[in-house]
């Protein structure tokens, strides 16, 4: 199986030239290229990696409303243009296209169930996408694909059980068990942005009142700050935490009271499922210790006692390509995986 493996490229010798049996192998990660990309509601951010998801290539297209179709036309020609401008002496294997946005979806199909944050539904965006590239895609929840990234290359690597949670537009969960993400039924599971903190409490995108992104997310924190200060809003969420260092005493509380909620939303997947890691990413770490050190304190004080107080809690620094680089993760892991498992078969 090695010997086949090794003449499709899918594996390398990593000490080339010894031969025989014993010879050291590596996935070939240089020999295979993707394109992972983050649909947002003005834009879109494309990335060419390798198989490692090293970013190789960067790319953006702006709409104003992203219809089905126009984010299907933007990733073909950004597809295009990327793997044009891939300057390198032997052209690398191309895997195909990973897609990640927020929302219910069906990753084996590709069909988006449900975008609230879009306006979709019963989007076949899998398939339109395919019709433009040529090329496989796997399209799954923005949330999913960062938890994809964080087993094959991230602080997942060595564990079987664990959670990713993201902040920033919305807030998402993203649940690795036994190895693989846990999609649920219908692709639904995670979206703990919409579990109730506040009865009757205040309107979220969903359109019920309540829940935890409303308090949490950072366009409901800048609005909530503009509320309560009218005469000097903050204009980004950055702001928002400079001002709290600075002992803005309004900043302090709105940031405190949602690093506490989250916390206890950690805290909850903690008591039911007993991982073994919880990973923090999205925007929303840059809103700095005011955040995160009530986020920390409300998961110890809300996680049942025992082993679950000493789940280690990993933030993970932002960047503006991570979540783009989670959507190649998708192509990257299902292309591995559907390769290795058709050789196994193979007589």
């Amino acid at each position: 199986m090695s010997a086949d493996l090794l003449e499709e490229r899918l594996i390398v010798e990593t000490v080339p030239g010894l031969g025989g049996r014993g010879v050291p192998l590596d996935i070939n990660y240089s020999g295979h290229v993707a394109i992972g990309v983050k649909v947002m509601e003005t834009r879109l951010e494309a990335v060419l990696t390798d198989a490692s998801i090293k970013v190789l290539g960067q790319a953006r297209r702006d709409f104003d409303s992203p219809s089905p179709e126009q984010v299907a036309d933007s990733i073909g020609e950004v597809t295009q243009a990327l793997l044009t401008g891939l300057k390198v002496k032997r052209r690398p294997r191309f895997i195909g296209v990973g897609v990640a946005l927020p929302g219910i979806m069906d990753s084996n199909t590709g069909l988006v169930y449900e975008c609230q944050r879009f306006g979709w539904r019963d989007a076949p965006l899998g398939a339109m996408v395919t019709a433009r590239t040529g090329s496989p895609t796997w399209i799954d929840n923005d949330v999913n694909a960062f938890a994809v990234a964080e087993r094959l290359f991230g602080h997942g690597k060595h564990v079987q059980d664990f959670v990713v949670l993201t902040n920033g537009r919305g807030v998402g969960a993203a649940l690795v068990l036994s190895g693989a993400v846990y999609h649920g039924r219908n692709g639904g599971a995670g979206e703990i942005g919409h579990t109730p903190v506040v009865p009757d409490g205040r309107l979220c995108e969903c359109g019920r009142r309540g829940c935890l992104e409303a308090y949490v997310s950072e366009p409901n924190l800048l609005a909530r700050y503009a509320e309560l200060n009218p005469t000097n809003p903050c204009a980004a969420p950055e702001e928002l935490a400079d001002r709290a260092r600075a002992g803005d005493k309004l900043a302090q509380d709105l940031l405190g009271q949602a690093g506490a909620y989250l916390g206890w939303a950690i805290a909850s997947l903690l008591n039911l499922l007993n991982p073994e890691l919880v990973v923090v990413g999205g925007e929303g770490v840059r809103l700095g210790d005011s955040f995160l050190t009530p986020l920390r304190e409300g998961v110890s004080t809300r996680a049942i006692a025992g082993s679950d107080r000493d789940v280690p809690i990993e933030i993970v620094s932002w960047g503006d390509d991570a979540w783009a680089q989670g959507a190649a993760a998708l192509a990257v892991e299902s292309f591995f995986a559907f390769s290795l498992e058709q050789k196994a078969a193979s007589p």
